[in-house]
Parts: structure tokens; sequence; C-alpha cells
């Protein structure tokens, strides 16, 4: 079934327990099991967050569907950044919460998903997309042109699911 066809859709508000589903699946896989719950209790805030940011404009989500189910999803979130040498725009797309289920993967429904998530980020004038890719996605990511950078982070509040969070 490799090269099998796959119709891409921009996601609505109605499609963001599909994109939750997502992204719930993605955790779990690269994760250690034992977040489970961590995981679980931000989805509630994730699809909020989802909802307010597609109203505002600041997040298109896009679906490949197969005979009517979503195998692939993937979000851009529109954000402000620094004035920066290597762009001349203040705003960056970065690409989040992209995953396809198993049965589909190696097929063409993430590039798919992946390629119009890139025209829509041409289409807004955008001159760049980062992200954080799984060990699992590096491979598509560099066939599309991406680069690894150098990002570092240091966690500096409590973790969900832990003393002090409450979705």
């Amino acid at each position: 079934m490799n090269g099998k066809s796959f119709t891409v859709r921009e996601a609505s508000e109605d499609d963001v327990v599909t994109l939750s589903s997502h992204r719930s699946k993605l955790w779990e896989e690269v994760h250690d099991i034992s977040e489970r719950g961590r995981i679980q209790a931000t989805l509630p805030l994730f699809v909020e967050w989802v909802r307010n940011e597609m109203r505002s404009g600041t997040l298109v989500a896009f679906i490949a569907e197969s005979g009517g189910a979503a195998v692939s999803s993937a979000c851009i979130w529109f954000r402000p950044t620094e004035p920066k040498l290597s762009i001349r725009r203040w705003e960056e797309a970065y690409l989040m919460t992209m995953y396809t289920e198993r049965e589909y993967r190696r097929m063409g429904a993430a590039s798919a998903v992946l390629g119009r998530a890139i025209d829509c980020c041409r289409e807004r004038g955008l001159e760049r997309i980062a992200l954080h890719s799984s060990e699992q996605g590096v491979e598509l990511y560099r066939l599309f042109g991406f680069e690894a950078t150098t990002e570092m982070r240091l966690r500096i509040g409590p973790l969900p699911g832990k003393e002090g969070f409450k979705p």
C-alpha cells in the first residue's frame, strides 16, 4: 500500500477531539508510559487552547484522511518572534502535534500533511518553521529540508500532574 492517496483538508473546531487524540498518542509513544496520567491531565487544556487559537487565527491544523478516517494530522501555531538576522518578519510557524496512525506510516500520509502545512506557511509569507521532532520524525523532516538546531531548555515550574499543577 505504499504511495496511497490521501485527502488533506484544513481542520475545523469540530476536529479538535481528533487533534487531541493524535496528540495523546504521540506523547504516549515518545514518553515513558508512567507519564500517561500527566498526558491525559493536559488534554482538556490542549483542547481549549487549540479552539481559542483557531478562533484567533493563530493556529491552523491539517488532517489527512483515508476512507473518511483521520489518519494523520499536524497543527501550525503562528507565534511572534523577536527580530533576528535570519528572518525579516517577526512571526514564525511552530509545527506541532504531528502524528500518523501506525498502520498508515510510510505510506505518504505524513508527507501529505507536512507538504500542506509548509504551503500554508509560504502562503502566509513566513520565512521559517520551527518544530521539535521525535526520533521517528527526523527522517521525514530532513527529506523536506529541515535542519537540526541547538535549542536548550531549563524547567523552572511544576510538571503537569505533579504538586502545584491543576488542569
